[in-house]
């Protein structure tokens, strides 16, 4: 080989001698520590559910060195961030009262808990939840040993649980009521198969329903302070889109109703869900889960019918929570309902699935209006009003009223001798200012028959307008149910209660 050949490649050569030996190095800097890591084991671990006040985790673990701490890894449901806790020693002090141990004491042996509670709104976590969790496990020279995910059911330990399954949707239900768990199954995944591409929704991850018998179970299941929300509002069952499960009471006549409605729901958070986009505004939401509800009542429409002819149809597409009054809530639900049904019946299914997509890409809703059907909420709301029968929407004015001005105290000089309507600094005394005496009443003749019968009809109080209220925890949704004491939409009493609407309260049981 020519000298200068052998010259030209000494560099390259040396090169990749150097890089060779590098990473040889590197891999044996890798198995070492992979050797040392695994000289940590986790002889044993468990998750234990004490529903509703939490869940109890344990681990046991040994290693050639101490180990200085352990933490658990949790993925709750289908969320998507995960959940990062140290662990403390097995049955030590709790700190603050919330059951989590001030820390793990080193050991080549150590045994390390947590308890974690959820029995608070913010920390709340259905029954029936997949929890995915993992040990990394650390000991002083700085090897972690980082076990395989596994998966926990949080279940409702005051019943002994059984399960129903197709594919990747379950029923979780308890006592002999198989046959109404397998027909909640069948109309979830009939639900699925029919809405999902109407939403352009991506069915991957499982589904899970939790099926209570009845209103007083299901109550107990609900976060604290949700399930009886208050104006005659019952929630019969709830969808928690983010943990990709389903709470319904299963013991009257709209269970299967209830289930196509929360399933729809969580259709909806799959074919629209995008974490820098602005929430979907509550009437929408809804409007999209009864448009998928193959059981649909016939409330609603008697509801939205007895608004038009009383000229209580509300500005629906403007609100972004729900009235406060429960018969309100009946109109909310029923006007958003026809909305999502007159969109997909007037301007056909690919339009409104064109529209989902541009909800899901962040657009604003007057944008994926206007770029899906041509026109911005004004426009739409005004051609479905007309379809109805309703007056035309007119917003309010954008003109702010100035409010009035308050009078300011006009200063004078400085003077010894009180003055006529003005006040001595200091003593907080007003000179009493000339008065006129007052004029004698005019006498009230005494009422006689004949004047009460001409007298015109006094005019009632003006009822306080509805404030409209935020969706509560979860996507709880409110939907006719048959319950002691309640109305039910479904029966013929319907027609009797709506027109009494507006004069007798009722009490409504709903799903969100």
């Amino acid at each position: 080989m020519p000298f200068r050949l052998v010259k030209k490649l000494a560099a390259p050569i040396a090169l990749l001698v150097l890089v060779t030996g590098f990473f040889a190095l590197s891999d044996r800097s890798v198995s070492a520590q992979e050797a040392s890591a695994s000289s940590i084991k986790v002889m044993e671990s468990s998750i234990v559910s004490e529903f509703p006040e939490g869940y109890r985790v344990k681990v046991a673990a040994e290693g050639n060195s101490e180990i200085k701490q352990i933490a658990v890894r949790m993925r709750i449901g289908q969320r998507t961030r995960e959940v990062y806790e140290y662990m403390g020693d097995e049955g030590g002090e709790a700190a603050g009262g919330r059951g989590r141990t001030l820390e793990l004491t080193p050991g080549k042996s150590v045994r390390a808990e947590l308890f974690r509670w959820t029995n608070s709104t913010s920390n709340y976590i259905p029954p029936g939840t997949i929890i995915t969790y993992n040990f990394d496990v650390e000991d002083v020279e700085g090897n972690v040993h980082k076990t395989e995910p596994e998966q926990f059911v949080y279940t409702d330990v005051r019943y002994e649980w059984d399960e129903v399954t197709d594919g990747l949707v379950s029923v979780a239900y308890h006592g002999p009521v198989e046959k109404r768990a397998r027909d909640v199954l069948d109309t979830a995944k009939r639900t699925i198969d029919l809405i999902s591409p109407i939403y352009g929704a991506v069915h991957e991850d499982p589904i899970r329903i939790s099926m209570y018998n009845n209103a007083a179970e299901l109550v107990d299941a609900y976060p604290p302070r949700y399930g009886a929300i208050g104006h005659g509002v019952f929630v019969s069952g709830q969808a928690h889109t983010q943990e990709g499960l389903v709470m319904i009471e299963a013991g009257g006549r709209d269970a299967l109703g209830t289930t196509s409605h929360e399933i729809t729901h969580i259709i909806i958070h799959r074919a629209t869900f995008n974490p820098r986009a602005q929430n979907m505004p509550s009437w929408l939401n809804e409007g999209l889960a009864e448009f998928g509800n193959l059981h649909a009542t016939v409330g609603y429409d008697l509801a939205l019918e007895f608004a038009v002819q009383n000229d209580r149809v509300l500005p629906i597409m403007f609100m972004r929570g729900q009235p406060s009054k429960g018969e309100d809530i009946i109109i909310f639900y029923g006007q958003a309902r026809s909305v999502v049904r007159w969109l997909f019946r007037t301007f056909g299914r690919d339009k409104l699935t064109e529209f989902m997509s541009y909800l899901k890409r962040g657009n604003s809703l007057d944008r994926a209006f206007t770029r899906a059907y041509g026109g911005d909420r004004i426009a739409i709301t005004n051609m479905w009003r007309e379809e109805i029968g309703a007056m035309p929407y007119e917003p309010p004015s954008s003109e702010r009223v100035r409010p009035t001005p308050v009078p300011q105290r006009t200063l004078g000089l400085y003077s010894l001798t009180p003055q006529a309507g003005t006040q001595t600094v200091g003593s907080g005394q007003t000179e009493e200012p000339t008065t006129t005496p007052e004029a004698e009443p005019t006498p009230t003749p005494e009422p006689t028959p004949e004047s009460l019968a001409m007298a015109p009809p006094a005019e009632p109080e003006k009822a306080d307008e509805d404030e409209e209220v935020a969706p509560a925890p979860g996507s709880g949704c409110f939907a006719p149910a048959q319950s002691a004491g309640v109305l039910d939409l479904t029966g013929v009493a319907v027609v009797a209660g709506l027109a009494f609407l507006g004069v007798r309260r009722r009490v409504w049981t709903f799903r969100p």
